[in-house]
Order: structure tokens, then C-alpha cells, then sequence
């Protein structure tokens, strides 16, 4: 009777175990669907940039003329107008041992002459980026974007602003240059041919006095434009038609 009750009791938290396993076990990959085509993607810019060429900051407020919101001008690679991912580097930075935690925000909309269109096409939530105790700190931050169509030969503008999103006075980050580069130094050599990432694109800045760091002026007077192919460190995935 007790090696019944005991082979009894055995067999219960085998089999126990055994459906514990099977709750535990990771689910099959999806497999996709029988016909469907592969996505295709275009990625601006086409080509991955190795290295830095300086750096612009953005400030939460400036008392004077400053830069207090920049951005990327592009146009949709031609095919493939679906906006898919959209990201940008940038570096924390802290001259006194202890940076706290800054608040951004990333925009995307209509180029309209000299500056960004007052309708958001989309905008991030307001993103939190964590206090860095180190010199400087380098990272990308991407977003999904929600299939946006754009249209072809139309110019748009990615920017990022710290104004509004209650950071303190003095904070800022920054936004890598993209170029352009070149194989022989300017300084030295009057012929250095600049090597573009992405020729049709250019950087803007707004720079005009934002003492209270508000974000309603923004779009009210013309921001700097850089020359084509002077871009800032941005990337975008596009959708190819198919």
C-alpha cells in the first residue's frame, strides 16, 4: 500500500513538472505569412556614418540669441514615402560631475520656407533621459512611427526641442554634426573636396531669444538653415513601394 501511495505521489508531481515545463517553454516564431513579399526599405541616409564632425547644442531656454530647437530637412528617398522609424544621436554632457534628468520631445511636420509648419504631421511623447554622472554620454534614441505617408519632392523637417517640458534652466544636449568630411584637411590643402552623407539635406536651428523656453514662437519667425549637405546626426526608415 505505501509503495503504491509513494509511486502515486511520484507520478502527480511529475506530471506537474511536466505542465510547469510546457507553461514555460518559449512560444514558436512567428512564421510569415505563405506569399506575402518581403518589406522592402530605404534608409536615409543610405549608408551608415562612421565618426563626428562637432557638435550643435540644443538649451532648454537662453536669455539671448541661442538654439533652443533643431532639426533635420529632408525629402522621402524617391519609391519609398512611408515614414517608418525615425531616430537621432545626440550626447549628455555635464561640466560639473553630475547632469540631472532632461526632458525632449521630437517633431516631424512640413517644411514651409524658412521653418517648421505650426500642424504636427506626429510628435513623440515627452521623453525622459536619465541624470549621467560620467563627461559625456553618446546614444541614439529611435521611435516607431506610425506608417506616415509623405509626399514625394515635398521637404520636411524632424526637429527636437528641451522648451516646454519643465527642464530647468541651463540644461542641454547635443546633436552631432553629419558632415561633411573630408580625405585631405581644408586648412592645409585649398583643393579638399567635401564629402557629403546626404547632399539634398540641411540642418535648422532656432535661434532667436527664448528667455521662459517656450515652444509657441517656434513657429513664428524663420530659423537658420545650414548649406545642403551640412546635416545633424538623424536617421529615417522608409517603406519601398512595391
Amino acid at each position: 500500500m505505501k509503495r503504491n501511495l509513494s509511486l502515486a505521489l511520484l507520478l502527480v508531481v511529475a506530471s506537474g513538472w511536466y505542465a510547469c515545463q510546457r507553461l514555460q517553454a518559449p512560444s514558436p516564431p512567428q512564421q510569415p505569412t505563405a506569399g506575402a513579399p518581403p518589406l522592402q526599405t530605404v534608409s536615409l541616409p543610405s549608408q551608415p556614418v562612421i565618426g563626428v564632425s562637432g557638435s550643435r547644442l540644443i538649451h532648454s531656454s537662453t536669455a539671448q540669441s541661442g538654439t533652443t530647437a533643431a532639426g533635420q530637412i529632408f525629402t522621402p528617398p524617391p519609391g519609398a514615402h512611408t515614414l517608418l522609424k525615425l531616430g537621432f544621436r545626440f550626447h549628455q554632457f555635464n561640466n560639473d560631475g553630475y547632469q540631472p534628468e532632461i526632458s525632449y520631445q521630437i517633431m516631424l511636420a512640413e517644411w514651409q520656407v524658412d521653418r517648421p509648419s505650426p500642424v504636427e504631421i506626429w510628435a513623440s511623447p515627452a521623453q525622459t533621459l536619465p541624470s549621467i554622472s560620467e563627461t559625456f554620454k553618446y546614444s541614439w534614441q529611435e521611435f516607431d512611427v506610425p506608417r506616415i505617408k509623405l509626399s514625394a519632392g515635398k521637404q520636411y523637417i524632424a526637429w527636437v526641442t528641451l522648451s516646454d517640458l519643465g527642464n530647468p534652466p541651463g540644461i542641454s544636449i547635443g546633436i552631432p554634426d553629419m558632415g561633411p568630411r573630408y580625405r585631405t584637411s581644408p586648412a592645409t590643402d585649398p583643393n579638399a573636396v567635401p564629402i557629403h552623407t546626404y547632399a539634398e539635406g540641411r540642418a535648422a536651428f532656432f535661434r532667436e531669444a527664448n528667455p521662459d523656453g517656450s515652444r509657441t514662437k517656434m513657429t513664428d519667425f524663420a530659423w537658420e538653415e545650414q548649406k545642403p549637405g551640412d546635416n545633424l546626426f538623424f536617421r529615417m526608415l522608409f517603406e519601398r513601394a512595391p
